[in-house]
């Protein structure tokens, strides 16, 4: 066990202060355990649309190595040090969804604080356009569902299913009024 731990590659995520900047080198081992990098570190979350205004909520696989079977935004990671945020937003939607976000529509929606927010970490928002269910990674996730704003406000509410923690607030936090009526935007010329 302890040569197998020497041998492991040692990752790093970003560390923070409460205005979301680098504390010393910026850097610290990353941890699965939930809460050891709570509010120190950065992370990114995005929400798949279509163009009814539906949302793909996906639930995690049981393979998963922290929230097994609990819905979740369409793709959440923490941030590699030193990857910026929309580095990382392209890593994770890669990873977990298969979507090049060069190749889509997405927009920035907010910069949310754990202070502020009872969120995990200091998270950065988005949102894609897809019409289809994208090509999801079996080992991050095991289904989805395609649910109206009212649907998922329901099944936040009444949780069905366990649900990740921040989840909630996340969603809440971007789609409350004024912020509830977002439009698809124009198509990408390429």
């Amino acid at each position: 066990m302890a040569k197998e731990q020497a041998t492991r590659k040692i990752e790093y995520v970003w560390r923070v202060d409460s205005a979301d900047k680098p504390i010393g080198d910026g850097r610290q081992p990353r941890s699965y355990k939930v809460g050891v990098q709570e509010h120190r570190s950065r992370g990114v979350a995005a929400f798949v649309r279509n163009k009814e205004g539906d949302f793909w909520i996906p639930r995690r696989s049981r393979k998963s190595r922290i929230f097994k079977g609990m819905l979740d935004s369409s793709v959440a990671g923490m941030l590699d040090f030193p990857e910026t945020y929309e580095q990382g937003f392209k890593r994770e939607s890669q990873e977990e969804i298969g979507v090049n976000t060069d190749e889509v529509n997405t927009q920035f929606l907010a910069h949310l604080s754990p202070f502020t927010h009872n969120i995990f970490c200091w998270t950065k928002i988005y949102e894609i356009y897809l019409e289809d269910t994208p090509p999801f990674n079996p080992d991050v996730f095991s289904k989805g569902f395609w649910w109206s704003m009212k649907q998922v406000r329901e099944v936040l509410e009444s949780k069905p299913y366990p649900i990740k923690p921040g989840l909630a607030e996340t969603f809440l936090a971007v789609y409350t009024p004024p912020n509830r009526s977002r439009r698809w935007p124009k198509a990408r010329g390429k």
